[in-house]
């Protein structure tokens, strides 16, 4: 069973608040939680690893190993950055944007369904910078 170094820290300097650190003394997992005057700060470090979480009154943000912003969110705005991302629900799935919305990938795009896909708006285009394809079993101009 490993051994705990647990503290707590508290100050009342502007900005520091109350510190409680939890280290496993014999592996490098440790982990932080702050309550300063303006947020909570949640951090989680194992081995190089590191998670930092900072929640204030407007916003939230995610940290992975230094990345700035894997995940942040305010009343606003919600940012995603990582490599690979998956979105998957046993349900329906419903996306809708008061104004424009844009899909865009560096090399392939692939849409697919196992009965139906609409495509409907004012003025469609499809284009192909090289070659068109329209395959179909009945293919309906009009």
């Amino acid at each position: 069973m490993s051994t705990l170094i647990c503290t707590i820290e508290l100050s009342k300097d502007e900005g520091e608040g109350i510190t409680v650190h939890v280290k496993n003394k014999d592996s490098s997992d440790e982990h932080q939680i702050q309550l300063s005057n303006t947020s909570i700060t949640l951090i989680s470090k194992n081995g190089s690893s590191t998670t930092q979480t900072t929640q204030t009154a407007d916003s939230l943000s995610i940290d992975v190993d230094g990345k700035k912003s894997v995940l942040s969110m305010n009343k606003e705005t919600i940012e995603m950055s990582c490599t690979n991302f998956s979105l998957k629900a046993s349900g329906s799935v419903s996306v809708e944007s008061g104004s424009e919305t844009s899909i865009k990938a560096g090399s392939n795009f692939k849409a697919q369904a196992n009965a139906q896909v609409n495509v409907k708006g004012n003025m469609t285009t499809l284009e192909g910078q090289s070659i068109t394809n329209i395959k179909g079993a009945l293919i309906k101009q009009g």
